[in-house]
């Protein structure tokens, strides 16, 4: 008796009206959306690190950003509770940051957000995906490894720009559903081919300094947290940066000032070193 929209997919249904409900508030933002089976926050702070960066020096407002850690609109900052939000929060979210003057979001995108129509109606600026383990293959998550891997490659669908990581594994198919999508740009370590490709890592006291192939140029970056795999993390937020034409000093400057809170934050003092990171 009581009225009601029937429908036959209530997570496919909640997408759309919710995209709809907010007036589709991508379509007047740029979304950066990240997957990956590891490093998604890192990149995201990178990348957030960068582009705050770039927009302080033409006067404009922080970048929004909605991660593992943080949700960040520019109207509400408040711990997260999922790494992609359900769809009423999510498009809210989005129409806050395109109110506020984010100009940008950055996004963490969960296999299970995408499997489940969470990033319905969502268009990226650009989709990354770094990379492919087998941390959520499970009864709760997903059933198996193809399930996952299928799944997050949903992110190309979102966006007409993918980046890829030719140091993943199954590389090879992820570049095709990249290209199936749109352009394609490439970062990595070990493949000569990557557009966006580091070298020269060396470590420093509190990180690590590296060169890198960007925008056509070599240039020479740091990162101030440890590991060789946070290479790779920063390459991903330069093959972003150098879609949106952000110059190379201030890609520099901003990865170099960045911050992520619990992943391999080093502490010193009295003889003790001490490194707070993650784990799942």
């Amino acid at each position: 008796p009581a009225p009601c929209i029937r429908v036959t997919d209530i997570r496919a249904a909640m997408g759309l009206l919710a995209d709809a409900a907010w007036g589709h508030p991508s379509g007047s933002l740029g979304v950066v959306g990240i997957t990956g089976t590891k490093g998604k926050t890192t990149t995201a702070y990178f990348l957030k690190s960068i582009l705050d960066l770039w927009r302080e020096e033409q006067g404009l407002h922080p970048v929004g950003l909605l991660s593992t850690i943080v949700t960040d609109d520019g109207v509400q900052r408040k711990p997260a509770t999922l790494t992609t939000p359900e769809p009423l929060d999510l498009q809210r979210h989005l129409w806050n940051a395109g109110n506020a003057g984010c100009g940008y979001v950055v996004m963490e995108c969960s296999s299970q957000a995408l499997k489940y129509g969470r990033m319905t109606g969502v268009e990226l600026e650009a989709a990354v995906f770094l990379n492919l383990g087998e941390d959520h293959i499970s009864p709760h998550e997903h059933p198996t490894l193809e399930d996952y891997f299928q799944s997050k490659l949903r992110i190309f669908e979102h966006s007409r720009r993918g980046i890829v990581n030719l140091d993943s594994d199954r590389a090879p198919e992820i570049l095709a559903a990249a290209k199936a999508s749109g352009e394609v740009l490439t970062y990595g370590i070990n493949d000569p081919k990557a557009e966006i490709l580091g070298k020269n890592l060396s470590k420093m006291d509190k990180g690590v300094a590296f060169t890198a192939r960007y925008a056509g140029s070599w240039a020479d970056f740091t990162i101030p947290l440890a590991g060789s795999f946070n290479l790779s993390n920063a390459l991903a937020a330069l093959a972003v940066c150098q879609t949106l034409r952000v110059p190379a000093e201030t890609a520099a400057k901003g990865l170099a000032r960045a911050r992520v809170p619990g992943r391999m934050e080093t502490y010193s003092g009295r003889g003790k070193t001490v490194i707070v990171d993650y784990a799942h």
